[in-house]
């Protein structure tokens, strides 16, 4: 039989996953410049953790979540989004009481929908949540912060889309309003919208057809029925924005796919991704953690899709590098020549130099050959005359150029020439 891994998984397997490693790497060492700290929680919650804080009506809860029980008939729910798992973890390990208020994770999420381009069943993110700041700063070092990660992986064609949702009381009367200025055309609208209509109002709005985008259009807006309060904050995000220098456009249709977002919300797109061009995005969500038991705990984060972030690298970054472009390849010519390539290869790694070792049998024109596919720099060629003579041949895979180096000064040599 034939093994294959389930319809919308992949493996992650070379020269893929140096790129998926490099995310990872990159993700290090930008979120702890603002004070994150690194979470990572389970891979499967208590089900009504995710109910009750998605919202039943939403697609995620409806469609989408691989639940199952367990032998004692507990009912559990592989993630299929990071934040509640967050506030989760933030609450029962009483983090805000240590001082601990700003986190980063990557890991897998699971939703069963139609595997598409950038879009899988099991899939990755990278999120952000940032507990017990209410003001507007916290909104901008969130969006910031995902915007810097974004340009230290090289990407370009960025775009920030920016919206209110509002807080619960301004966007009910919102809600009144879309319920009065639609109640009479309804058989124009879409099943879907239609459905959306009378459990969760808002997200007609996201409605990806162009009939009803359309009328939708006439419809006013959210942001002009935010009260005072969320009027101020949501100046003050833009305000922030501009401060830093962070490129935003406003998207008054921007509502975000969740129940728990208030006020803030962002999507950060890329122009090379087509129709479903969202890299990640999130909001602000001052109500779950007191949802969920906590005290009143504003907070606010983003998820990025990291396949979607990959996939826009391929695109638009230049003919990635080789999984061994910083290696040098040892190749042995003979027994003698195999013993001094393992001790020269251990020095080598301890100096910090990748090195594959080929002490097995064959040519060196087979050796070099297989130095130049897997893309190595240098191929270090050690045979009888050179162990005689203490000696190392160094061929430079780049400009073909060889040089005799002296046994004890090829650490130093390949450091300089690193």
């Amino acid at each position: 039989m034939k093994y294959q891994a389930p319809r919308g998984t992949h493996d992650q397997i070379p020269p893929g996953s140096v790129a998926w490693k490099r995310l990872q790497t990159v993700a290090d060492r930008v979120f702890p410049l603002y004070g994150m700290l690194p979470l990572e929680t389970p891979v499967f919650e208590h089900t009504d953790l995710f109910t009750r804080s998605l919202g039943e009506e939403t697609d995620i809860v409806s469609k989408e979540m691989y639940t199952f029980q367990d032998r004692k008939g507990r009912s559990l729910t592989l993630r299929p989004e990071g934040t509640a798992s967050a506030v989760r973890a933030y609450l029962q390990g009483r983090l805000g009481e240590q001082g601990f208020d700003r986190f980063y994770y990557f890991g897998p999420m699971f939703r069963y929908e139609r595997p598409q381009a950038g879009r899988t069943r099991q899939f990755y993110q990278i999120g952000v949540e940032l507990f017990g700041d209410a003001g507007p700063s916290s909104d901008v070092e969130v969006i910031e912060s995902l915007h810097r990660f974004c340009h230290e992986l090289g990407l370009r064609g960025l775009v920030v889309q920016l919206n209110s949702v509002g807080c619960p009381e301004c966007r009910g009367r919102y809600v009144a309003t879309l319920k009065s200025q639609l109640a009479g055309c309804t058989d124009d609208l879409c099943e879907l919208c239609r459905h959306r209509l009378n459990r969760n109002p808002l997200r007609i709005l996201d409605c990806k057809k162009a009939a009803c985008r359309e009328r939708y259009q006439s419809l006013p807006l959210l942001t002009s029925h935010l009260c005072g309060p969320c009027q101020e904050h949501f100046q003050g995000v833009q305000a922030g924005l501009t401060s830093m220098e962070v490129p935003f456009r406003l998207e008054p249709w921007l509502v975000r796919g969740l129940d728990y977002y208030t006020r803030t919300a962002f999507e950060v797109t890329s122009e090379h991704l087509g129709a479903q061009d969202a890299l990640g995005g999130g909001g602000r969500y001052d109500l779950l953690v007191e949802q969920f038991g906590g005290p009143p705990t504003p907070a606010v984060g983003f998820a990025a899709g990291v396949e979607r972030l990959l996939m826009v690298l391929e695109k638009t970054a230049p003919e990635p590098a080789s999984p061994h472009e910083r290696s040098v390849y040892a190749a042995a010519l003979g027994d003698r020549a195999a013993a001094e390539v393992m001790g020269l290869s251990r020095r080598l790694r301890d100096a910090g130099i990748p090195c594959l070792v080929d002490t097995g049998p064959g040519s060196l024109k087979k050796k070099l050959k297989l130095s130049s596919k897997l893309g190595c720099r240098a191929t270090l060629i050690v045979g009888d005359d050179e162990v005689e003579a203490r000696r190392v041949l160094v061929k430079d895979m780049g400009t073909g150029e060889q040089e005799l180096i002296d046994l004890e000064g090829v650490v130093n040599c390949l450091k300089e020439k690193a």
